[in-house]
């Protein structure tokens, strides 16, 4: 604990300034500049999900030859490829959302195109989460992403969640947790803390991981961080069983807190 606040230090903090190198390349991959050496040195660790953070910011902010090179790699998540790749030329309307998308529902660059508002609405959503984009019932890729999440080993935790609490209602629950937890590039950041330690397979699949999912959805704040997304109504129009979900949880916080 610090003496100059209520709130203690994170482990990795504690573990790097005693000179743990994992820990620091650990704390190096979440500041927004680019930095390879830290995204090969982590892959080669075995820490791979923790690659995802520094391969954006290379593909996002990076120049072309560096994206090409992360691409010829063997050192990329396969949900990341699609995402490289559409920025290594001259990028798309919604280039990070059309990739999700892509990857999501299997189909190529030449089969789906940004040029419709259905198609650029739902990639909106995949790249930015709740609020954002359109994530109707009436659009035609709302299906194709239901069975992802459904489906998907990422999303395990929402997955097993929704089908043990809203069985009637699990489509539209794995869609709403989904939008609460930042869309695509979000929820495929539930993953095992420490992947040497735990196995991503055993920690998706575990009550923990369900636990901190569901914790994740109910605590989501809207872009100033003021307001609880969950307050807004519409996560009911969604869910009306995730919303119940959510704010239950909240709750629980509250009342610890």
């Amino acid at each position: 604990m610090s003496d100059k606040s209520r709130f203690g230090r994170s482990w990795l903090a504690v573990e790097a300034k005693r000179g743990n190198r994992l820990a620091e390349m650990f704390l190096r991959s979440r500041k927004p500049f680019l930095q390879l050496q830290t995204h090969f040195a982590l892959w080669q660790a075995g820490e791979r999900q923790a690659t995802e953070y520094p391969t954006r910011i290379a593909a996002l902010y990076g120049s072309r030859t560096m994206r090409e090179k992360l691409l010829a790699s063997e050192t990329i998540l396969p949900e990341m490829r699609p995402y490289l790749a559409f920025l290594a030329d001259i990028p798309e309307p919604q280039a990070d959302g059309m990739a999700a998308l892509r990857h999501m529902v299997g189909l190529g660059e030449q089969v789906i195109s940004a040029d419709d508002p259905e198609t650029l609405g739902m990639a909106q959503f995949l790249a930015l989460g709740f609020g954002f984009g359109d994530v109707s019932a009436r659009n035609r890729w709302r299906q194709a992403v239901e069975e992802w999440v459904l489906t998907d080993l990422s999303t395990r935790p929402i997955a097993d969640l929704c089908r043990t609490a809203c069985p009637k209602d699990t489509g539209a629950c794995a869609v709403t947790l989904f939008a609460l937890t930042g869309g695509f590039y979000g929820v495929t950041r539930l993953d095992s803390p420490y992947e040497k330690v735990i196995a991503q397979e055993q920690f998706l699949n575990s009550p923990r991981a369900r636990i901190m999912t569901l914790r994740r959805a109910a605590l989501a704040r809207d872009e100033p961080n003021q307001k609880y997304l969950s307050d807004r109504p519409g996560i009911s129009r969604l869910s009306s069983c995730a919303a119940v979900l959510v704010l239950r949880e909240r709750a629980k916080y509250d009342a610890l807190h």
